[in-house]
C-alpha cells in the first residue's frame, strides 16, 4: 500500500479564536523574580511588560475644564459628583448624559441642570471634546507578553521612563489579536503564607511538607477535610468569611471537587439562584438531582454534570397517599402516585407526582413538638418550612415557628420541644415542581465549572472549542454584552442537535448567572427604608452615602418569628434600568419593584411572575413597629371607683390568679416587646356580659397569668366561658406573649389592592426606570423594610488547591500556620484581633516580643525557651520600622544574645538603633522582660544607656574598656519600683494593639462585683427580649463620632475571655462633657480666668452623674442594657453606667475601709482604725490587701466637684463684676445694645450660672487677674452645696476621692468580709475597689 504525502502550502484562519487565558499565582515578593526568570529563558528580545492607557472620563474632563474657567475646585466637585454612577462596570460617557435614549439620561437630569447656564456651554463642550482621550501611560499590573521571536519583529515596543522596563505599545487585545500569547503573572497573598508558614516549620526544625506533592497526589487527607466541615477555616484563602464557612458546614467537603464547588458557586450570581445550597443538598443526598429539562435526559449533559450533583424521614412515618386515600409508610410509597405538598408559588396545597422513593440510610434524627399538639420525627438536615424560609430541624429552636398545614390552609405553629431522637434508617422522596411534601402534617423540603460551559457548548451547542472558550472568558470576565451577543447561537447550536428551544433557553438561563452579580431583584431608588437613626431614607440616597464610604449602616429587617430589628447592609448597588411594577396595598403603602423581586407573603416570600403576589395576596408591613416608635406607654389603668367604661371596679366581679411578681414580670415583657396594652382590663362575653378583669388587654386580644397553676380549664370554668384569652404561666409567659402577638402579625398582612404594570411605550416598550438592591449581612435576615413591607434583598479550581494547601498546613502545623497568617495582617488590627481568636480557639498561646528569642515579625518560638508557642515581631512595635528590627536581629546572630540591658542597649546603638523612643517602645512592650523584669528600670535607664553607646560608637574604644573594666558593671540601674501590673499592661497594649503577657484582670478576684462574662453578654443580646447585667472589662478601642443626632461613642471591650463592642448612652456621654467642663472650669480658675464659656458652664451644672473621661486600656465595671433581637442575630448592647476599677499594684482588688469620725467619735475612731484591718486579717485571712481612710462629713452633706465649680463661678463672677468698671469699651458697647446698668457692676456682664443672652464668648478676650492664680476650693460655703441626697454616684465620687492608706494586712474579700464590715462600719463605708450597693445582713 502506498503512501501519499502532501504538502501545506498555504493557511487561511476562517476564524481566529480567543488565545488561551493564562494565570499563573506567586508570591508577593516573587512575581518580579518569576518575570525576570521568564525573560532569562526565552530572551530579553522575546518578553514584555504590556502598556496600559489611562484616558479621561467623563467626571474627570469636567474638573480638567472647570480648572481652566477658573471654577472653584468645592463647586467644580459637587456638581461632577451628580454624574450617575455606571452599572456593572459600565463607565459614564458625557453621551449617557445628553442622549435621552440612554439608560442615564433621566438619573443625570440634577447634572444638566446645574451646568445649564451659558457659562457652562464652553466648558461642557471642551469637556466633551478631551473625555475618553489619553492623558497617559502605565505598565499593566500582572500581564506578560511572550514570544518565540524578538518582539520588535511584531509589535512595537518603548522603554518606561521611571523604573526602565520594557513595555508594549499596543494594548493586549491587541497584541492577542496577532496571536501573541499573555499570561498573568499575579501577587497573591495566600502563596506568601504558605511560603512563610513552610519557612517557619523549618526554622522550628520539623520536616516540612512537599507543597507540590500535596497537590498533586490524592488530596484526600481527613484531618483536612475534617477543618473543612467544620468551617474552621479563619485564614483559608478563599474560604475565610461567615457565609463561606457556612457553606463548608452545610456542604461537608469530602473530596477536592467539593472545594473547588465551593469557589465556583459561592459568587453572587449562582447565589441568586440558589446554586450554592442545592449543590450542598445534593452533595449530601439531601435532594434528587433533578433533570433541567426532560430533554437533556440521557444526553451528554448528565456526563459533563455529574460531578456536581444534580433530606430524610424516618422508616414506618406514614406519608398520605392522593391517589389511593390511604397512609402508607414513607419506604412502602408507589413510585408515580401522588402526595400532598405545598406550593411555594401559589402558597395552597397541591397533590404532586412522586418521581421516586430515595433510601437515604441511617441518620441523626429529632423529634419536633409544637405548641398546639403537633409532632414529628424527621433528620437533623431535613428542611421544615418557616416564616423565614425552610430550616433544617437540626437548628430550629423553642423561638421558631414552622409551617402546619391545618383544614387545607398553612399556618404557623410555635415549637415547644426538640429532642435528639437517635440514629435511624430513612428515606426521602423526588417530589415533582414543588419539591415538598408534608409529613405529618408539617411542611418539608426535598453549580458548574469553567471546563465544563466549554463542554455544554461544544457537546450540547454545537459550538466550536473557540465558541466554547470565548463564552467561558464572557462569563469569568462577566462580560454580559458578549454573553447576549452569543446567546442566539447557544440556542440555535442546540436546537440543531435536537434539543427544544425551551430546553435550551431553561439552560441558558440557569448558565447566566454565572456571567453577572443576579442583581435582577430591584427596588426603585425613591423606595423608603428606616434607618438605624429612626429616620427614613430612600434607598438612591442610601446608595450615595454607602458609595462616598459611609460603614455600619443598619435598616429596620423582619427577623425569624416576625420580630423587627436593625440590620447591618453588607452591599447597596444600583443595578441598571428595568421595567417596574407598581403594587398598592389596602393601606395606601405603594412599592415600584421589578417582577421577579421578592416580597414577604403571609405564604412566604413571592414574586409578582410567579402569580404569588397577585391582586387580593397579603404581604407583611411594619405595623408591629410602627407601635415600637410610640412612647412606650400603658393606656390608664382602671382603679377602684371607675374604668373606660364609667363602671364602678368595686361592681365587676374580679378573680385573680396572679401575683403581684409575675404579674410584673409579663407586664415588663410586653413594655420590653413594644406592645401597646391595658392592665385589668373588663372581660365582656359575646352577649355582653361583664365577666371580671383580665391581667392584660393586647391588640383585642385577653391575657391572663396563673400564678397558682391552676390550669387553663379552670380559669374557663371561673372566669372566661368561651371568650377566648391567652393562658400564661410563670414558666411560659415570655414564648406565649410572643407567639400570641408574632402569629397574629404574620398570619395577616397588608392585602394588595392593585398591581400597575410598568408604563407602555410603544412598539412593544415599556418604560425602565433606574433600580436597586440592598445585600443584607450574612449574620442575620436576607431582607429589609422597604416602604413599609418586608423585601428580600439579592443575593476555580487553582484557588481551590491553593485552600486545600492552607487547609493542609493550618490542620497540622498550627503554630507556624497562625504565625505566618498574624504576621500577615500584623498592620490591620481588626484581622489581627479574629486571626488572634482564631489561635485562642485553636489553643495556641501568644507572647510578647522578646529582644533574644523574637524575629523580625511575628513566628513561633524556635528555641522552645517561652511560655508562649508564639511571639510577637520586633517590627510590630510601635514605632519599630523593619528596618531597625533587622539591624537588631542582626546583631544579635552576629554577636550572640544580649546578655543584659546594657548590652542590648549599647550594642543596638551601635548597629545603628539609637533612637530613644524605638528602644523606649521596646522596654514598654516587654522586650527586655528576659533580662530585666522590672520594664520601669529599663526605660528611665535607657537615656544614659544611649549616651553610654553613642560614646562608645564614636570615640570607638571607651576608657573603660581599655582598662578592661566591663561597662555594666559600673553601669547602675536605676533603683525604682515597676509599674503597677494594670499600668505595665495598659503600656505593653499602647505599644502592640493588645494584651499580651496577660491581662489587668488576670489577678483580681471580681466576684464582689457580681459581673457578667462578655461572651455571655452578647449570647444574651442574640435572643428574644432585653435585659441589663453588669460587666467588668478593659476598654481595647474607642470610635467617637458625631450625627444629626449628637455624638455617639462605641467602646471595644476585652474581659480576657471574649470581646463585645457596646456604644455609651447620651447620660453617660453627657456624664463625660460634664467631667471635662469641670476640669475646664477648674484649669481656668487656678489660672486666674474670670470667664468660662456658657455651653461649659451649662454643660458642668448639668443634672447628670459625673463620669470621668474613659481611657483607651483601663478596666471599667459598667451596667449594660442590651436589646435582643426578636429572632436572633447580634443584638445592641448599651452602657448605662460606667466607673473605673481602682487595683492594687499587683492588679488585685483591694479591700476599701473608710471611717467616719464622726458617727464613731474620736476615739473610737482611733481604735478603729487600727483595729478592724487587724481583726479582719485574723478572722478572714487571704492576700487581698487592705487600704483604710478617714473621713468627717460634718453635717451629713457631701461636697462634691460639681459644688466646688459652682462656688468657684461664684468666685469668678464676683471677680470680674469687681474689674467691670475698667472695661468702658464693653460696657459702652452693651449700653447701646439696650442693656440695663445692673450698679455695682459697671454694665451688664455674661451670667456664667446660665443667665440666656446673645453674648458672642469668641469675640471677647478671657479676663485674667493681675495675680498668678488661685488654690482650687477645698472647703464650700453651704449655700453652694447642693440640696439632696448622696445618691450611688455622689458615694461613688466621694469613696474615690478620699486617700486610702496601705495598712500592710491582707485579708480574703469574702461574704464574712461583708458581714464584719457592715456589722461595725455600715455597708457606705467599705467597698471591694469600687462603691458598689450591698444588701446589708441582718
Amino acid at each position: 500500500m502506498s503512501k501519499v504525502t502532501k504538502r501545506v502550502v498555504g493557511m487561511e484562519i476562517i476564524s481566529p479564536g480567543s488565545p488561551p487565558d493564562i494565570d499563573s499565582d506567586f508570591s508577593t515578593v516573587s512575581k518580579d523574580r518569576a518575570y525576570d526568570y521568564v525573560s532569562d529563558l526565552y530572551g530579553h528580545d522575546n518578553v514584555s511588560h504590556i502598556v496600559t492607557f489611562n484616558t479621561l472620563g467623563a467626571k474627570s474632563a469636567f474638573k480638567r475644564m472647570c480648572t481652566i474657567y477658573s471654577i472653584p475646585f468645592s463647586q467644580a466637585n459637587r456638581i461632577a459628583g451628580m454624574m450617575p454612577e455606571g452599572v456593572e462596570g459600565h463607565k459614564i460617557t458625557f453621551n449617557d448624559i445628553y442622549d435621552e435614549k440612554s439608560d442615564y439620561y433621566e438619573d443625570a437630569a440634577d447634572f444638566r441642570a446645574a451646568t445649564s447656564g451659558s457659562e457652562w456651554l464652553p466648558i461642557i463642550t471642551g469637556a466633551r471634546s478631551i473625555a475618553n482621550k489619553v492623558q497617559g501611560t502605565g505598565v499593566h499590573a500582572c500581564g506578560v507578553i511572550i514570544s518565540n521571536k524578538p518582539l520588535t519583529d511584531t509589535i512595537p515596543l518603548m522603554v518606561d521612563s521611571k523604573d526602565g522596563k520594557v513595555t508594549t505599545q499596543w494594548s493586549y487585545q491587541e497584541c492577542e489579536a496577532l496571536g501573541l500569547i499573555k499570561m498573568d503573572f499575579l501577587g497573591l497573598d495566600t502563596v506568601d503564607l504558605i511560603q512563610h508558614t513552610v519557612q517557619f516549620i523549618q526554622r522550628s526544625g520539623k520536616e516540612p511538607p512537599n507543597m507540590t506533592e500535596i497537590i498533586h497526589g490524592k488530596m484526600d487527607d481527613e484531618g483536612t477535610y475534617r477543618l473543612f466541615q467544620h468551617g474552621e477555616t479563619i485564614g483559608v484563602f478563599q474560604f475565610g468569611s461567615e457565609m463561606v464557612r457556612g457553606l463548608l458546614k452545610h456542604m461537608k467537603p469530602t473530596e477536592f471537587n467539593d472545594l473547588a464547588a465551593c469557589t465556583a458557586v459561592a459568587r453572587p450570581g449562582p447565589m441568586g439562584m440558589n446554586s450554592h445550597t442545592m449543590y450542598a443538598d445534593r452533595k449530601n443526598n439531601l435532594a434528587p438531582v433533578e433533570p433541567i429539562h426532560p430533554d437533556f435526559v440521557g444526553s451528554p449533559l448528565e456526563e459533563i454534570l455529574g460531578g456536581t450533583y444534580g433530606l430524610c424521614v424516618p422508616a414506618g412515618t406514614l406519608i398520605e397517599d392522593s391517589t389511593t386515600g390511604r397512609r402508607v409508610p414513607i419506604e412502602s410509597f408507589t413510585e408515580g402516585h401522588r402526595t400532598p405538598s405545598w406550593d411555594p408559588d401559589t402558597g395552597s396545597v397541591v397533590h404532586s407526582p412522586v418521581f421516586k422513593v430515595i433510601h437515604t440510610g441511617m441518620q441523626d434524627v429529632v423529634k419536633v413538638c409544637t405548641w398546639d399538639g403537633w409532632e414529628t420525627t424527621v433528620g437533623v438536615d431535613h428542611e421544615m418550612l418557616t416564616p423565614s424560609g425552610f430550616v433544617k430541624a437540626g437548628e430550629l429552636t423553642t423561638h421558631d415557628s414552622v409551617g402546619v398545614i391545618s383544614q387545607g390552609r398553612l399556618r404557623w405553629d410555635r415549637v415547644t420541644t426538640l429532642e435528639a431522637a437517635g440514629v435511624v434508617d430513612c428515606y426521602d422522596l423526588d417530589v415533582d415542581n414543588t419539591h415538598t411534601y408534608l409529613v405529618d402534617g408539617f411542611v418539608t423540603h426535598n453549580c458548574v465549572y469553567q471546563e465544563q460551559i466549554m463542554q455544554l457548548a461544544q457537546r450540547i451547542a454545537g459550538m466550536s472549542l473557540q465558541e466554547g472558550d470565548k463564552l467561558r472568558k464572557a462569563m469569568g470576565k462577566k462580560k454580559a454584552d458578549v454573553m447576549a451577543k452569543m446567546k442566539p447561537r447557544f440556542i440555535q447550536g442546540g436546537v440543531g442537535n435536537g434539543y427544544s428551544e425551551e430546553a435550551m433557553n431553561k439552560l441558558w438561563d440557569i448558565l447566566e448567572p454565572f456571567a453577572k452579580y443576579a442583581f435582577n431583584k430591584c427596588l426603585h431608588g425613591d423606595t423608603e427604608v428606616l434607618t438605624s437613626q429612626n429616620t427614613k431614607t430612600t434607598v438612591k440616597d442610601l446608595y450615595h452615602r454607602f458609595k462616598n464610604g459611609e460603614k455600619n449602616i443598619k435598616i429596620l429587617s423582619m427577623f425569624e418569628g416576625g420580630g423587627l430589628h436593625f440590620h447591618n447592609i453588607s452591599e447597596i448597588v444600583q443595578t441598571g434600568r428595568k421595567p417596574l411594577w407598581t403594587v398598592e396595598t389596602e393601606s395606601g403603602k405603594t412599592i415600584k419593584i421589578t417582577e421577579n423581586h421578592r416580597m414577604l407573603t403571609t405564604n412566604g416570600y413571592r414574586t409578582i411572575k410567579s402569580g404569588g403576589i397577585q391582586v387580593g395576596s397579603e404581604l407583611i408591613d411594619d405595623k408591629y413597629w410602627n407601635n415600637r416608635f410610640r412612647t412606650v406607654q400603658r393606656r390608664p389603668t382602671p382603679r377602684r371607683g371607675w374604668s373606660h367604661k364609667s363602671i364602678s371596679y368595686h361592681e365587676v366581679k374580679n378573680i385573680s390568679f396572679s401575683s403581684d411578681v409575675d404579674k410584673t414580670l409579663a407586664e415588663n415583657y410586653l413594655i420590653a416587646r413594644g406592645a401597646i396594652f391595658e392592665t385589668n382590663k373588663i372581660i365582656s362575653s359575646p352577649k355582653e356580659e361583664i365577666l371580671g378583669t383580665a391581667d392584660f388587654f393586647v391588640n383585642g386580644t385577653y391575657f391572663e397569668m396563673d400564678s397558682k397553676g391552676l390550669g387553663r380549664q379552670h380559669l374557663i370554668d371561673s372566669k372566661y366561658g368561651t371568650v377566648p384569652f391567652v393562658y400564661l404561666t410563670p414558666e411560659n409567659y415570655r414564648d406565649e406573649i410572643d407567639a400570641a402577638l408574632m402569629s397574629r402579625h404574620i398570619s395577616s398582612g397588608d392585602k394588595v389592592v392593585s398591581i400597575t404594570p410598568p408604563e407602555d411605550l410603544g412598539d412593544g416598550a415599556v418604560l425602565r426606570e433606574m433600580t436597586y438592591d440592598i445585600t443584607m449581612s450574612d449574620d442575620g435576615p436576607a431582607n429589609f423594610i422597604a416602604n413599609g413591607l418586608v423585601s428580600h434583598n439579592s443575593h476555580s479550581v487553582a484557588y481551590a488547591m491553593n485552600a486545600y494547601q492552607a487547609a493542609y498546613l493550618k490542620t497540622h502545623y498550627p503554630v507556624e500556620f497562625m504565625s505566618a497568617l498574624v504576621a500577615q495582617t500584623i498592620s490591620d488590627r481588626d484581622k489581627t484581633l479574629n486571626n488572634l481568636r482564631e489561635a485562642r480557639r485553636m489553643g495556641l498561646t501568644m507572647g510578647t516580643v522578646d529582644i533574644n528569642l523574637s524575629e523580625v515579625r511575628m513566628a513561633p518560638d524556635y528555641s522552645g525557651e517561652s511560655p508562649f508557642e508564639i511571639l510577637y515581631g520586633i517590627s510590630g512595635v510601635k514605632s519599630v520600622s523593619e528596618d531597625s528590627a533587622r539591624l537588631i536581629v542582626a546583631e544579635r546572630e552576629r554577636g550572640g544574645r544580649f546578655t543584659s540591658v546594657y548590652d542590648a542597649v549599647t550594642r543596638c546603638v551601635a548597629a545603628g538603633v539609637n533612637n530613644k523612643t524605638v528602644l523606649v517602645n521596646l522596654a514598654l512592650a516587654g522586650a527586655f522582660d528576659g533580662l530585666e523584669p522590672n520594664r520601669r528600670r529599663v526605660v528611665e535607664a535607657i537615656p544614659a544607656l544611649l549616651s553610654v553607646g553613642r560614646d562608645e560608637s564614636s570615640k570607638g574604644m571607651s576608657l573603660l574598656a581599655a582598662l578592661d573594666v566591663p561597662g555594666e558593671d559600673i553601669f547602675m540601674m536605676p533603683d525604682v519600683e515597676d509599674y503597677s501590673y494594670t499600668d505595665r499592661l495598659g503600656m505593653e497594649a499602647d505599644m502592640v494593639g493588645l494584651y499580651l503577657s496577660g491581662h489587668p484582670m488576670d489577678h483580681a478576684d471580681l466576684s464582689p462585683f457580681g459581673a457578667t462574662p462578655l461572651k455571655a453578654v452578647a449570647s444574651a443580646a442574640s435572643g428574644f427580649g432585653s435585659g441589663t447585667a453588669r460587666v467588668v472589662a478593659a476598654v481595647s478601642g474607642i470610635e467617637m463620632r458625631t450625627t444629626g443626632r449628637g455624638k455617639m461613642c462605641t467602646l471595644h471591650l476585652d474581659d480576657g475571655d471574649g470581646f463585645l463592642s457596646v456604644r455609651l448612652s447620651p447620660k453617660v456621654i453627657s456624664g463625660v462633657e460634664k467631667f471635662e467642663a469641670m476640669e475646664d472650669i477648674k484649669t481656668r480658675f487656678c489660672k486666674g480666668e474670670m470667664e468660662v464659656p456658657k455651653s461649659t458652664v451649662a454643660k458642668a451644672l448639668k443634672d447628670v452623674p459625673v463620669v470621668e473621661t474613659i481611657r483607651q486600656n483601663m478596666v471599667y465595671v459598667m451596667d449594660v442594657t442590651y436589646r435582643r433581637m426578636f429572632g436572633g442575630g447580634q443584638g445592641s448592647v448599651r452602657v448605662d453606667s460606667i466607673r473605673p476599677v481602682t487595683f492594687t499594684h499587683d492588679g488585685g482588688l483591694p479591700v476599701r475601709v473608710r471611717i467616719n469620725v464622726d458617727r464613731l467619735g474620736v476615739d473610737r475612731a482611733r481604735k478603729a482604725y487600727v483595729a478592724i484591718p487587724r481583726m479582719l486579717a485574723e478572722k478572714t485571712p487571704g492576700s487581698t490587701p487592705i487600704m483604710i481612710a478617714h473621713y468627717r462629713p460634718g453635717d451629713g452633706t457631701v461636697t462634691s466637684d460639681e459644688d466646688r465649680c459652682r462656688y468657684a463661678l461664684e468666685v469668678m463672677r464676683r471677680e470680674k463684676a469687681a474689674a467691670g468698671s475698667s472695661d468702658d469699651t464693653h460696657k459702652s458697647k452693651k449700653k447701646k445694645s439696650g442693656s440695663h446698668d445692673t450698679g455695682g457692676s459697671g454694665g451688664k456682664t455674661l451670667s456664667l450660672l446660665g443667665d440666656d443672652n446673645d453674648h458672642d464668648e469668641s469675640e471677647t478676650r478671657p479676663h485674667v487677674k493681675d495675680t498668678v492664680g488661685r488654690q482650687w476650693p477645698t472647703e464650700v460655703p453651704a449655700e453652694f452645696i447642693k440640696d439632696s441626697e448622696a445618691g450611688v454616684e455622689d458615694m461613688r465620687s466621694f469613696a474615690d476621692a478620699l486617700e486610702y492608706r496601705d495598712t500592710g494586712l491582707t485579708v480574703a474579700p469574702s461574704t464574712d468580709t461583708s458581714r464584719i464590715l457592715e456589722k461595725y462600719l455600715g455597708h457606705e463605708n467599705y467597698d471591694f475597689g469600687m462603691y458598689v450597693p450591698v444588701v446589708t445582713y441582718s
